[in-house]
């Protein structure tokens, strides 16, 4: 079906399609993603806050974000940038992802934060050959509302292009039933890029890695991965971009709940919002040391009534973000998830709960959350 242009989605960038009548919900095709030699140079735009949100009302929901941190500012010199790489034809007309298309702006993205021109050198500016790196995406939820292989294959295969091993590249969650019901194959011991869980299920650690000792972090004792503290010399962070019933939005940070034993506790309950706590997570040292870049998955993002699928809440956005500040990134990831509940109501239609994990993110000094210190940069691959 081709896409249908309107200017209700980001206002001041190229116009997606906003509707399209069949849902992504059938096992994803096992097609591999081309790789992209090159990033070449685009009519982007990189934005300070003010600038941007003087011509692009699609990201007025960052000001609307920023505005509910009250806490102590982070250090005056820091900045952080953060990719927003979109292609209308990234979806087809099932909202399935385009695998070569996707690549590209995988690989797009990675070249707009670390400012690198060729592809090859982008990747090998924040992996290395010896490395072990582990892509943590995110599964639980089915594969609808799950880290889209497509995107998965294609953050591998810049790790391919940066030199490191094909068995040195971990795709990992929690379980393995999750990562299968995800759309993702188990391969724990076979050739090639590795794919599995922390455990085996739910209640066997079987041959899988296990966590390790509880560590105090915040209010309460978690006990992490092994994958994360003795597995893995470098992480990537692969979310999707959704809104979510007890956190209000689920990201770069919230996606960290799959690296720890009991997410469960983190969670809303009678006795209060716990679920902020989410932020402590990532005050962990092996995440804090390890992360080399966060690429999310916004295709086709869930504005309401999430982490589990609800197709009325979809939107084909398709795009990717990516910032090696994981409170920057999710900042902008809450600005376009704003922007597109308040374009579908007559009023604002604000966030509940609100996402107060990024609050204590901000007090906790683990990125940039102030707009004014984030550059945004814009790539329309559409044309191209």
């Amino acid at each position: 079906m081709a896409l249908v242009r309107s200017d209700r989605l980001l206002q001041g960038m190229s116009a997606f399609c906003t509707v399209r009548s069949q849902s992504r919900t059938t096992h994803p095709s096992e097609n591999e993603g081309n790789a992209v030699a090159h990033c070449p140079r685009r009519s982007d735009s990189r934005t300070t806050r003010r600038q941007f949100l003087a011509t692009a009302a699609g990201l007025a929901g960052l000001s609307r974000a920023a505005r509910a941190f009250s806490a102590e500012p982070e250090q005056p010199a820091q900045r952080a940038t953060v990719a927003i790489v979109r292609d209308a034809r990234s979806l087809d007309d099932q909202m399935r992802p385009v695998a070569d298309v996707v690549q590209r702006l995988v690989d797009e993205a990675v070249c707009a934060v670390t400012a690198k021109h060729a592809r090859d050198e982008a990747w090998a500016s924040l992996v290395k050959p010896d490395d072990i790196v582990g892509l943590k995406i995110n599964t639980l939820a089915g594969y609808a509302t799950s880290t889209a292989l497509e995107v998965t294959n294609a953050v591998a295969a810049g790790c391919l292009a940066a030199g490191v091993k094909p068995e040195h590249i971990i795709i990992w969650d929690r379980w393995d039933p999750d990562l299968i019901k995800g759309g993702y194959s188990i391969n724990f011991d076979g050739p090639g890029v590795k794919c599995y869980g922390t455990m085996q299920d739910s209640r066997s650690v079987g041959t899988r890695p296990g966590y390790g000792d509880p560590v105090q972090l915040g209010p309460t004792r978690q006990r992490y991965s092994k994958l994360l503290t003795d597995h893995i010399t470098a992480l990537i962070n692969v979310p999707m971009l959704k809104t979510h019933m007890a956190a209000g939005l689920t990201a770069a940070l919230k996606n960290h709940m799959g690296s720890i034993a009991e997410p469960r506790v983190l969670h809303e309950t009678p006795d209060g919002p716990n679920v902020a706590f989410a932020a402590h997570l990532n005050t962990h040292p092996d995440i804090e040391a390890k992360t080399r870049i966060v690429i999310c998955d916004a295709l086709w993002p869930l504005y309401n009534a999430g982490p589990m699928n609800a197709p009325q809440y979809r939107w084909p956005y398709c795009g990717l973000l990516a910032s090696t500040d994981p409170v920057a990134h999710d900042v902008v990831g809450l600005g376009i998830i704003q922007e597109q509940r308040d374009s579908v109501r007559p009023r604002k239609w604000p966030m509940t709960p609100p996402a107060r994990h990024l609050d204590l993110a901000k007090q906790l000094h683990l990125g940039v959350s102030d707009p004014d210190r984030i550059d945004v940069i814009e790539r329309d691959l559409t044309k191209f």
